[in-house]
């Protein structure tokens, strides 16, 4: 909804489902065990906010900040879990939590300084009453609480360069930063990147238990056959 000039109001409303795979029923390995008696899971998802770009701006697309809080309501989540105090050997068991609502609030701030280059910052913060004290939980109680962006990205010519700096701070862990820079060719038919992850040699883990690579040096190159 257009409220003025420069300010705009969104919200949506969504209903989602997910049935257990073959893997989450049935499959065990070393690591994990299926379980049969899973059900399906089930969500419902509400989010509200603003999005503000100054009059002055809005032609040339120079600022727009955007403000939105959000809500999601899962039924029977699809989760792996081991119970705490660890054991040795003791594998992930794929389970049903029965009630996981997560609310939270997400802002950016997203800045043209020139023509081909932008800055573009954002902060979100998400936060469940559900968590249990007594269980380690694979993803479902395993999400950001805070997450922190900054990136500027910049066409100079035919190359097209990007660096990111994310701060994250997981329900599990402290709060971990990871920097990435990336170089592209972003015209002609052989287009070669390069990508240098983490940086910082940061330690983290997405999965609890499972560290991460740390730093990291990719190189490739994108061979493009259309006749544009």
């Amino acid at each position: 909804f257009t409220l003025t000039k420069t300010l705009r109001l969104r919200g949506s409303a969504g209903h989602g489902f997910r049935q257990p795979t073959y893997v989450d029923l049935y499959y065990s390995d070393p690591a994990t065990i299926g379980n049969p008696a899973l059900k399906p899971e089930s969500s419902w998802s509400f989010e509200g906010g603003l999005d503000w770009e100054p009059a002055w701006t809005k032609a040339s697309g120079r600022l727009k900040f955007t403000a939105v809080g959000f809500r999601l309501n899962q039924t029977n989540v699809i989760d792996y879990a081991k119970l705490l105090p660890l054991t040795a050997g003791e594998k992930w068991q794929a389970v049903n939590v029965p009630i996981l609502d997560i609310s939270g609030a997400e802002t950016s701030l997203r800045i043209r300084v020139a023509a081909t280059q932008q800055l573009q910052f954002s902060y979100t913060a998400a936060h469940s009453g559900n968590v249990s004290a007594n269980v380690l939980s694979e993803y479902a109680f395993n999400y950001a609480a805070q997450n922190a962006i900054f990136a500027y990205t910049g066409a100079f010519g035919q190359l097209t360069a990007r660096t990111q700096v994310n701060v994250v701070q997981k329900t599990t862990q402290t709060a971990y930063p990871l920097w990435d820079i990336s170089l592209a060719r972003n015209a002609g038919r052989v287009r070669p990147y390069l990508r240098l992850l983490n940086l910082a040699n940061t330690g983290y883990t997405e999965i609890p238990l499972v560290p991460m690579q740390g730093r990291t040096i990719m190189g490739g190159m994108e061979l493009s056959w259309s006749r544009r």
